[in-house]
């Protein structure tokens, strides 16, 4: 069993790098497309097959103004590829373009069984091409249930069992299990002697960075309320400009900059209309590290670019007063001021991202203040495994309460029948009792009301003879 199970893992290894090395390759990735507005540019880009098969009938997502030509690859064959571009407006992005194509399989005669085994990483195969009338077999070889869920079916399969499904019409169809969350595909084909398929596995991205640039402008930009500014090394103030579209096309993605980062902007990378103009807000905030850079005054130059115009700047004078750095904050207070600004700035930065990174020596240079570890998709499919064998664990007790319920039900009437009995015979005795005590309080009442007749006579018999010997004695 163990030979077995080593064979197994070799051939799974050796069929997965297969697939990875297998692929479409497009070079350059990512590719850099720089063209202007309304105009038509051609560029290039080598297309190379490394399948062991034919692939064909390419296609492209998200590139809008883009003619590629019909592109055939056989095995193992590269080409160089001619495609244009022409936009009709300007844009500054970047695109992450699937690439998809499609290549021929055979069709059987009769219908077959095809396999699929349900893991804990995924369904294998994920991708499957069958025909009308075949049929899928998924086996659940995992420790935990899973479901197959598409539009068409909902299946759910326990840990060792075996669900099928015959297929009756083409098309494509996406599953996926609601458990862990892992998809797969089925290819329904016509019973052909070939078929074009595509397989979604097979599709790359193909990351183009456009630049379309409109025809050249000009811009102007002034203060407003001055130019020179006092700003303590730990506060802040803030200052007011406005920038104007004075040239014939429209501002492109019009960027505001300063060398030394103490600058923020309210807004930034925006258009301008011709003859627009904006207010920009911009906060200055001094980084200032040690005493010696206090008690001066710095020279700002703010930079205005757009993508089709040329630099336009003014400069404005901070004057920092004299702070002792070393006594006037607390280290952590002055750390955490300076980092506020550093990541206001740079969000981006290595020490605002919240990584953990190595000093070299084993120590960490920086952790997040809040979260003290980094939750991996491997700690999160952990935690939809244990939440589905509590769920599968709950089901077999539940499944338990069940067969309970059912057998109590087969012998309720029985029972019903044993608990009546019980209940006539203790309201019968119950009954008995309180008559046989009524009884008794009815015969000692008449005893006694017997005993007082007799008395209350006994003593009047006494008292008439006692009378009569008083008048005789008389």
């Amino acid at each position: 069993m163990k030979t077995l199970s080593v064979i197994f893992t070799l051939i799974v290894s050796i069929i997965l790098i297969s697939l990875v090395s297998a692929t479409l390759t497009i070079s350059p990735n990512p590719i850099t497309i720089q063209t202007r507005m309304n105009e038509l540019n051609t560029f290039n880009a080598t297309f190379t097959n490394n399948f062991n098969f034919r692939i064909q009938d390419f296609s492209f997502t998200n590139l809008t103004g883009f003619s590629f030509p019909q592109i055939t690859l056989d095995p193992a064959q590269s080409l160089n590829i001619e495609f244009t571009v022409e936009r009709n407006s300007p844009i500054e992005t970047s695109i992450p373009s699937s690439v998809r194509f499609n290549y021929l399989v055979d069709v059987p005669s009769n219908p077959q069984t095809h396999y699929i085994n349900i893991t804990s990483v995924g369904f294998i195969p994920q991708f499957i091409v069958i025909h009308e009338q075949d049929t899928i077999a998924w086996t659940n070889i995992d420790t935990i249930s899973h479901t197959v869920t598409s539009s068409f079916f909902d299946l759910t399969v326990l840990p060792n069992q075996t669900v099928e499904r015959i297929f009756t019409q083409s098309g494509t169809i996406n599953y996926q299990d609601l458990v862990l969350y892992f998809g797969g595909t089925i290819e329904v084909l016509n019973r052909t002697s070939q078929q074009a398929v595509h397989n979604p596995q097979y599709d790359i991205i193909w990351n183009v960075d456009l630049s379309v640039i409109a025809d050249p402008t000009e811009l102007e930009i002034e203060p407003f309320g001055g130019v020179n500014f006092t700003v303590e090394a730990i506060g802040s103030t803030e200052g007011l400009f406005r920038i104007k579209n004075i040239g014939d096309e429209i501002a492109q993605s019009i960027q505001l900059s300063t060398e030394d980062g103490w600058l923020t902007f309210d807004e930034n990378n925006f258009n301008l209309g011709i003859g627009e103009q904006k207010f920009v807000d911009y906060t200055i905030a001094p980084i200032i590290w040690e005493t010696n850079e206090t008690n001066k005054t710095y020279d700002i130059d703010i930079k205005a670019k757009a993508l089709n115009s040329e630099e336009v700047t003014f400069g404005i004078s901070v004057f920092v007063p004299f702070l002792d750095m070393e006594t006037g904050l607390t280290e952590e207070e002055t750390l955490l001021i300076l980092w506020e600004r550093i990541c206001h700035n740079n969000p981006n930065a290595p020490l605002c991202t919240g990584i953990l990174e190595s000093g070299g020596n084993g120590s960490v240079i920086y952790a997040d203040p809040e979260f003290q570890f980094n939750f991996t998709s491997s700690m999160f499919l952990d935690l939809l495994r244990r939440q589905r064998n509590a769920e599968d664990t709950a089901d077999r007790t539940a499944n338990r309460v069940t067969t309970i319920e059912q057998l109590l039900a087969t012998n309720n009437p029985e029972m019903l029948r044993i608990l009546n009995e019980s209940i006539t015979k203790q309201l019968e005795n119950e009954d008995r009792i309180r008559r046989n005590s009524n009884l008794r309080w009815i015969t000692g009442f008449f005893i006694l009301a017997s005993g007082a007749v007799i008395f209350i006579g006994v003593k009047y018999r006494r008292y008439n003879e006692k009378k009569k010997l008083v008048e005789g004695y008389g």
